[in-house]
């Protein structure tokens, strides 16, 4: 893992690599026949600052009246007052391998093309178009991280790292009940996710710190 950490990118080339990754995972797509990819474009554009510092990438699809609306994939220099250590952790765990995982997950063939799959649907009631499966919506971009590494998408590099974001759901699982029952301490959490999870401690912190909210 710490191998796979060394290629990476930094707060000058992180937005250029998601649009190039974009642009190879929708090719990738198409290429293997794998699902209808809608012709609306979808913009990667810089994470406003206030929304940095915990994950790298989101998709923001237009609302589910909205017709005509953009689609962002907003992806995350790092905030303006991290230390240069702390810089270097993000970009080990969002490295170059990890990037075209979450990018098919947050977007192509992920959270993108679901949604705006889902946008052209015309639901026969208002209360059906508005509200969404966040359990569907999920499963779906996880799902596709595991179908396209199995076609091979990546190598065998990406495909360690779709495991290693399933360890990361599965200890997020863990100490997400266990803090509710109060039964984890932090140094508990970090070994579960440093050791087990193999995450950088700036990752691991993060979670950490989300966790109790």
């Amino acid at each position: 893992m710490d191998k796979l950490a060394e290629p990476h990118p930094d707060d000058n080339t992180v937005v250029g690599y998601a649009q190039k990754i974009v642009r190879e995972a929708t090719e990738f797509t198409k290429q293997r026949d794998l699902i209808a990819v809608p012709e609306k474009p979808l913009e990667v554009i810089v994470m406003p600052e206030f929304k940095r510092g915990q994950a790298i990438a989101y998709c923001d699809p237009p609302g589910p009246l909205e017709q005509n609306g953009k689609r962002f994939f907003a992806v995350a220099p790092t905030p303006k007052d991290w230390s240069a250590q702390r810089k270097e952790s993000f970009f080990k765990e969002y490295n170059n391998y990890m990037c075209r995982d979450l990018t098919v997950h947050e977007a192509m063939p992920g959270h993108y093309l679901q949604l705006a799959h889902a946008n052209e649907f015309r639901a026969p009631t208002l209360v059906r178009a508005i509200f969404q499966s966040g359990t569907f919506i999920e499963g779906w971009a996880v799902y596709c991280e595991q179908m396209m590494a199995e076609q091979g998408y990546g190598g065998p590099e990406v495909k360690m790292q779709q495991l290693k974001m399933r360890l990361r759901a599965i200890c997020n699982a863990i100490i997400d009940q266990e803090i509710h029952a109060k039964n984890m301490s932090e140094k508990e959490a970090m070994d579960l996710m440093m050791k087990e999870g193999f995450q950088q401690e700036g990752e691991a912190v993060a979670k950490w710190k989300r966790a109790p909210a």
